[in-house]
């Protein structure tokens, strides 16, 4: 999560061991989610929010790179 490369990558935990402070401890220290094995097709739904920020913001940072461009390297 400290990394500006991969900020916008969730992070999901999955562990078969189902102990409250350790799952706590996870979320607490930057996991988005955390899956207790055998993990779910319904599970999966919860990880669509996250996936979408991702694309949003990477949308994003790709528009600001074009208005970058564009106003440094003007085609007129």
């Amino acid at each position: 999560q400290e990394s500006s490369s991969f900020r916008d990558i969730p992070v999901v935990i999955m562990s078969s061991e189902n102990i409250p402070s350790r799952i706590n401890r996870c979320l607490e220290e930057g996991a988005n989610e955390f899956f207790l094995k055998p993990v779910r097709l319904s599970d999966m739904s919860k990880l669509k929010p996250h996936i979408m920020k991702s694309r949003c913001k990477e949308h994003c940072h790709q528009d600001e790179d074009l208005l970058s461009n564009s106003e440094t390297n003007p085609t007129n």
